[in-house]
């Protein structure tokens, strides 16, 4: 339902694609690999395994078709050990990590539902500075720095018992460990995101490290709703996945609300039924929907399309207006208050029902 926000810039998506590639480093047999993709000829070019990991979902739709005529010609035994060289299982972890470390994309709500919460975290406690930290921190936070065992965490612990650490150089610590607790950045150490193969990696294995195949998703979305349920595979599945180029989703339908009276006589989710009107794509969107349970789940969420209708009635436009001239702030900086930063946004962000959200207050004339 929201496109996945990768670098929109030549160079950043190239560093990009070069760090996932690197992320890549179990059971990979990549020279094999080539040996075989060399003979699959891809816009007039010999297919490679980096060519293969980093195309686009469009291009993974048509090397589909050329890779499979390709593997019929080879024998059984070769077919396998060519798949088998894919090892999605192993690489599993690293890809993760990856998601968990980069700054690029940012993940905070599913991609396919744009309801449940996805991210990253460090699991620690909230400290302000390295100072904060290491005068507050636990005996199992502090062996979080690499290199910072039992002895030198009850060192610390044992120090700060005398008084408060005012400087990391007071720690009676290597260099290298002080430098560290400097730096004070930690990676994010867990993660609450599923990695679905939008092209099954059952079907079609060679696909399975694919960057843009991968789509960071919910546990509900990815396992309870999808499962082993398949995209009809057709030339217009770019147009619906997140991972995708040509992902037009965004656009091509919209939450409405319809009820029978004046907003101002809506008191209730019984006043108004909310519903997804399709414009295009009707038949691979209305597959969506009903695959992710889109309908349901979001009738159950009529709350959010509540709270915005209440909130115009109370602020009309008038209101706006003289809250502008009263305070000296522009209408816009108001309703961005009022109403929530992300439905005036140009492009949908990722924050929880964000779609939702824009819909409905284009809908009653919020924006």
């Amino acid at each position: 339902m929201i496109k996945i926000p990768y670098p929109k810039d030549k160079k950043d998506r190239a560093v990009f694609e070069k760090a996932y590639l690197n992320s890549l480093r179990k059971d990979i047999d990549i020279n094999y690999i080539n040996k075989h993709l060399k003979k699959v000829t891809y816009l007039g070019q010999p297919l490679n395994f980096e060519r293969l990991i980093t195309a686009s979902f469009s291009e993974l739709i048509e090397l589909i078709k050329i890779i499979e005529k390709d593997l019929k010609g080879l024998s059984f035994y070769s077919r396998m050990k060519f798949k088998s060289k894919f090892n999605y299982g192993l690489n599993q972890p690293f890809i993760a990590t990856f998601y968990m470390h980069q700054n690029d994309v940012q993940i905070s709500s599913c991609f396919y539902c744009n309801i449940d919460f996805i991210n990253s975290f460090k699991d620690i406690s909230d400290y302000i500075d390295e100072l904060d930290f290491v005068n507050s921190a636990s005996i199992d936070e502090l062996k979080i720095i690499n290199g910072v065992g039992d002895k030198v965490a009850e060192k610390i612990i044992n120090l700060r018992k005398n008084g408060k650490i005012k400087k990391i150089s007071d720690l009676n610590i290597s260099s290298k460990l002080k430098n560290r607790i400097s730096k004070f950045n930690f990676k994010n150490t867990h993660n609450h995101f599923t990695l679905d193969h939008v092209l099954p990696k059952s079907k079609y294995p060679y696909l399975s490290l694919c960057l843009y195949n991968l789509v960071p998703s919910c546990f509900s979305c990815n396992s309870k709703f999808k499962k082993a349920t398949d995209f009809t595979l057709s030339d217009d599945l770019k147009y619906i996945i997140p991972s995708s180029e040509d992902f037009t989703l965004d656009k091509d339908f919209f939450f409405e609300i319809f009820y029978p009276k004046n907003l101002k006589d809506i008191n209730s989710g019984n006043d108004f039924t909310l519903k997804q009107i399709v414009y295009k794509n009707e038949a691979l969107i209305n597959e969506y929907l009903k695959m992710f349970k889109i309908n349901g789940r979001f009738v159950f969420h009529k709350d959010k399309a509540l709270d915005l209708i209440r909130l115009k009635v109370n602020y009309p436009e008038s209101k706006v207006k003289e809250i502008s001239r009263l305070t000296g702030y522009s209408e816009l900086t108001i309703k961005m208050d009022l109403f929530g930063e992300e439905i005036f946004e140009t492009n949908i962000s990722n924050k929880p029902f964000s779609k939702l959200k824009m819909d409905i207050a284009s809908n009653i004339g919020i924006t």
